[in-house]
């Protein structure tokens, strides 16, 4: 009788050890915050900006016109607008180009690949540059040829500058009759990097904007 007695006093002692480690684990999962950031092993997503810079994050929502997303470790959620883009990467390995790859940094030497445009949708989540101007060489035999060597120029002054694209403001033939043809083009040189000193591109962009409307006031 007394062993029967020991025995269940013994069972009595385990379940009541056994449901108080299983309640304290129990306590331990509740009181666990998720963890809402990338994990160091996880594979992030990637964007790619023009000019090759690359984001590694976790991309929370793509719409028409922008990419919401948190950079790896970080909880505050930063967007960028897809004409900053050249594409992005998931870590599925799925891709989507926003923007063509000759959007990219360009050297000296690459001068043909700037872009010169009259659309201001082309330049929009880009950075003012510069402004920038560029005549035709003297030597030029007709007005066609006037306007390609100015162009040209245009685009190797916009290469120096590190620019990617020239938003023409302005555009004229140069020369009367009898006389060695010309050719002016006057623009806004862009990048996707800001300016050292802002207030001074966006004065000389100001001064060139206002000026072309007086004088296309004044015709």
């Amino acid at each position: 009788m007394n062993k029967i007695i020991i025995i269940l006093i013994s069972l009595v002692l385990i379940f009541s050890i056994s449901v108080k480690a299983g309640f304290g684990n129990f306590q331990d999962k509740k009181n666990t915050k998720p963890d809402n950031t990338t994990k160091s092993n996880d594979k992030p997503d990637t964007i790619i900006k023009l000019g090759g810079k690359k984001i590694l994050c976790s991309i929370n929502k793509v719409n028409g016109t922008s990419v919401f997303y948190n950079k790896i470790g970080e909880t505050t959620e930063e967007v960028l607008s897809r004409k900053e883009i050249e594409k992005v990467i998931y870590r599925n390995g799925r891709k989507e180009v926003y923007n063509k790859p000759v959007l990219q940094m360009i050297d000296k030497d690459q001068w043909e690949a700037v872009i010169i445009t009259e659309n201001k949708n082309d330049v929009e989540g880009l950075y003012k540059k510069a402004v920038i101007k560029a005549n035709a060489a003297s030597g030029s035999t007709s007005l066609e040829a006037a306007k390609t060597s100015a162009r040209i120029r245009l685009q190797k002054k916009a290469a120096n500058m590190g620019a990617l694209i020239v938003l023409v403001v302005h555009s004229e033939m140069k020369g009367g009759y009898g006389e060695i043809p010309g050719w002016l083009y006057e623009g806004i040189a862009y990048s996707d990097t800001p300016p050292t000193d802002t207030a001074i591109v966006n004065k000389a962009v100001r001064e060139l904007v206002e000026g072309k409307a007086k004088q296309n006031k004044g015709k």
